[in-house]
């Protein structure tokens, strides 16, 4: 009877399955406007990349900083009235309850302050992640309102597969 050998030795196998499926990026995010005004500084162009806290948004502050200094001003004003009022009651020619409301129009000055200051940081807008810039929605000159949308942002270095 014949009898047939072979020698046998370890080979490659590939099998490819196709699946229905998505394949979208780890993060994604709309970044919208803060503050209105005029656009200075916008997004970079659709396809660059960005670092986490790149500008993406800058509008114009000149109102915002003609308010800080008018409150400065109102600031200033209310500390000088605070000091008279208080060496006046010191001398016996003030009440308590005018040192109080010399002391109320400092702490409200100095808050008015800082919601200025707080409105002046609304002025800018920064990458909240590094990735890269999939839609750009204005243009340095057009003017923005709050929570205009300026840019959508995707991070591509992990992709999440939806497969059925």
């Amino acid at each position: 009877m014949a009898v047939e050998t072979m020698k046998i030795a370890s080979q490659s196998f590939t099998q490819f399955i196709e699946f229905p499926g998505v394949a979208a990026p780890v993060e994604s995010r709309r970044v919208a406007a803060e503050a209105s005004g005029k656009v200075l500084a916008a997004p970079p162009e659709e396809g660059e990349q960005v670092k986490k806290g790149d500008l993406l948004l800058r509008t114009d502050a000149k109102v915002t900083r003609a308010q800080i200094r008018l409150i400065d001003s109102q600031l200033n004003t209310a500390r000088r009235e605070y000091n008279r009022v208080k060496k006046l009651a010191s001398q016996g020619l003030a009440t308590p309850q005018q040192v109080d409301q010399a002391k109320a129009q400092v702490d409200q000055a100095r808050l008015s302050r800082e919601q200025a200051k707080v409105g002046q940081s609304a002025t800018t807008v920064r990458s909240p992640f590094a990735g890269y810039v999939a839609s750009k929605f204005i243009e340095a000159g057009e003017f923005i309102g709050p929570g205009q949308p300026i840019a959508e942002l995707i991070d591509y270095s992990t992709i999440v597969l939806d497969v059925t």
